[in-house]
């Protein structure tokens, strides 16, 4: 059968494809160039969405609902992107940078029907109010409007595997849970792909060995399936500390450059005004120049020159306006995102350090909560810290409206030398602008030190701030009004990144535990030469064993399949190294073309692609002797030569990516549905003789 498959269309790239990938459950397919342009498809052809990235794009896996693309990297970086837009969801470096990322998998576990992941978060004291049937909308209250998220009914973890063996397992927030380094294979040999069971029990590394066959390790990850919502919670706890620091971090950034551009312009007016004063040849400071004309109304030539003339009444009103706006903006972003981020930051480290002091997270996870409750400690005192800094903030916006205020009038009645010029302004405001001028507020700005970037301090040798921000926080609440502020006030950036390092070690601690739970259970190696360059691997979940599929450079792909169990080694005990003899031996239709590339189509089927003078697209039984699996090889000959495959198991669908640029897409489900309607037909044939001969 030369002639199976129906064609359903066939397209030219703009260049040639490295990596191509089909959704598990949706028409969508998504292709890396060759000029690292990622591209993403429906079954029609239609282009969704292209985008580039950085790295150099490395390996390819969908998530299991299809919103997200899980995509490795050259640099070691795993990153999550939306399928709806491309847009980067999350992005963390799993690997380590010198080798790449040579395969990524996403797997979805359910989550056993054990206590939910927060029994703590529940309606005790409060419950809901009953609603009369008499009122007009009562359904409408059937259903609270605010509560805790539903429990979910499934885990994913992702697996990402580096050139060089480096294996990490993580949550689907990159959180990584387990880290193998170069997981025991020999020297010389490079990692090719790697696959985790369903019932995340077991996980199997391919290798390319020096003689050019392949290696098989077989590792026990119970660790996982066993502690699955324990796991699951901490994931979900890790990876929204991280997420809040860094919205912090990204805020606190803000804040600094809105400050940045007020403070360049006080700066230039204080530094302009200098200027004209030396022009003068008034050697007197800024500072004693201003208070003189607030103490005694004096206004020398300088000052008069440089408010008449240099900067003008228009540039003052535009500097009041900087100053202003970038006081609102630096108060409303400590008010609505800095300060109530941060709570939410300590309330989650109280949890964790509830959590960490439970007998079960103890032995699985041996969680630090001496270190998680100073963590907490120090979040909590930056809390009052941005508060205080935030009352500062509000005062110091209030003195320099005044202040403008004065130099205002001061500029409009400079030629006026009547006693009362200034008699209706306000006491208070005259006091306050005398508090700015002789307190040294002129020259010392302390929301500049608060907002201090990163590259100013080292997070590392910050002092003990907290006698100084309770001293401060107890100030501003009994007197409320500001205190003599520390000229070394601690920044908010640099105490950020010693709050993350911080947060980096103590999540450390698990990873290295549950990495050292993973036992090594089996060591299997190809008995003769194969071509591992498109070599398949997979966990084959109706029959609970892994299978390889290992083409070699003749016609031939030998298909190796093997219990879980096969080849375990106790606790301290190694692995004895097994042959993986084939199962059964998959011929090509054409006994001269070596197989390019080859792929698991469900649980019983091998796809795969060969070369030489008749290029075709195969799809062989992988268990010839089952009840339900057909018993014959079905082909289709391409006319160009293939260069990889990917098959859609959801869809039933192939696409062959050609050397000459070109994309085939056919369906393999059509000749499977002809196929059952022939041999049905056959069926009541045979039915329909052996009725005529037994009448």
């Amino acid at each position: 059968m030369c002639s199976a498959f129906t064609p359903l269309l066939e397209r030219q790239l703009p260049c040639s494809v490295r990596h191509a990938a089909w959704c598990t459950t949706m028409d969508l397919l998504a292709l890396v160039l060759e000029d690292n342009r990622l591209l993403l498809h429906r079954l029609n052809w239609q282009r969704l969405w292209v985008t580039t990235q950085d790295p150099q794009i490395s390996a390819l896996a969908w998530s299991q609902d299809g919103r997200e693309l899980l995509v490795g990297g050259e640099d070691g970086s795993v990153t999550l992107l939306a399928a709806e837009d491309g847009a980067v969801m999350q992005r963390a470096r799993l690997l380590p940078a010198p080798h790449a990322v040579v395969a990524v998998q996403w797997v979805e576990a359910p989550l056993p029907d054990t206590t939910p992941l927060f029994p703590d978060r529940v309606r005790r004291f409060f419950p809901p109010q009953k609603h009369s049937p008499a009122l007009g909308l009562a359904g409408m209250g059937s259903r609270p409007a605010i509560g805790w998220p539903a429990e979910p009914a499934s885990v994913s973890l992702l697996l990402a595997l580096s050139a060089s063996g480096d294996l990490v397992i993580s949550t689907s927030t990159l959180q990584p849970l387990i880290q193998l380094t170069q997981t025991s294979q020999p020297a010389g040999d490079a990692a090719i792909t790697a696959s985790l069971s369903p019932d995340l029990a077991h996980c199997a590394v391919m290798c390319r060995s020096g003689d050019g066959g392949v290696t098989m390790t077989i590792r026990g990850t119970a660790c996982l399936s066993e502690n699955l919502a324990m796991l699951h919670r901490f994931g979900t706890m890790s990876a929204l500390s991280r997420q809040l620091l860094g919205a912090c971090m990204t805020a606190a950034g803000t804040m600094h450059q809105e400050w940045q551009t007020q403070a360049t312009e006080w700066k230039a007016f204080a530094a302009g005004l200098r200027q004209t004063l030396d022009k003068f040849g008034d050697s007197t400071s800024v500072v004693c120049t201003l208070e003189r004309v607030l103490r005694d109304g004096t206004i020398s030539d300088g000052l008069q020159q440089y408010l008449s003339v240099d900067f003008g009444e228009t540039g003052l009103k535009k500097l009041s306006r900087a100053v202003d706006g970038a006081v609102l903006s630096t108060h409303a972003l400590m008010l609505d995102n800095v300060a109530p981020t941060l709570e939410q930051l300590a309330f989650l480290m109280g949890e964790l350090r509830g959590a960490s002091q439970l007998p079960a997270w103890k032995a699985v996870l041996s969680l630090d909560t001496v270190a998680v409750t100073r963590l907490e400690e120090q979040v909590l005192l930056l809390c009052l810290h941005v508060d205080t800094e935030r009352r500062r903030l509000l005062s110091r916006g209030e003195t320099l409206r005044m202040f403008f205020a004065w130099l205002l009038t001061v500029m409009r009645r400079v030629h006026q030398t009547s006693p009362d010029a200034m008699a209706w302004f306000p006491e208070s405001h005259l006091k306050a602008v005398t508090r700015f001028l002789m307190g040294k507020a002129f020259d010392q700005d302390p929301t500049a030190d608060f907002l201090l970037p990163k590259e100013g301090a080292e997070a590392s040798h910050m002092p003990n701030w907290a006698d100084f921000v309770l001293e401060q926080a107890r100030a501003w609440s009994a007197q409320g009004q500001d205190v003599q502020a520390c000229a070394a006030s601690p920044p908010l950036q640099p105490w950020l990144i010693q709050l993350q390092g911080r947060l980096d070690r103590i999540l450390e601690a698990p990873v290295r535990t549950l990495s050292q739970q993973v036992t090594l259970q089996g060591h299997h190696r190809a008995s003769t030469p194969v071509d591992p360059g498109s070599a398949s691997l997979c966990y084959l979940a109706a029959t609970d064993r892994w299978a390889v599929a290992l083409p070699s450079a003749t016609p031939h792909v030998s298909t190796v399949v093997r219990g879980q169990g096969a080849g375990e080694a106790g606790p301290g005990k190694d692995a004895s190294v097994q042959d993986m003899e084939p199962v059964r031996g998959c011929k090509p239709p054409t006994p001269d073309g070596p197989v390019l590339d080859c792929t698991f189509f469900g649980d019983s089927l091998l796809a795969c692609i060969s070369g030489g003078p008749a290029p075709a697209l195969s799809l062989a039984p992988l268990f010839p002797d089952g009840p339900e699996a057909p018993q014959e090889t079905r082909t289709r000959h391409l006319g160009c030569l293939p260069k990889r495959l990917a098959v859609s198991h959801s869809r039933k669908l192939a696409c062959v990516l050609t050397s000459d640029q070109r994309a085939l897409l056919f369906d393999l489900a059509a000749d499977e549905e002809e196929g059952e309607e022939e041999r049905e037909e056959e069926g009541e044939e045979e039915r329909e003789e052996e009725g005529e001969e037994e009448r």
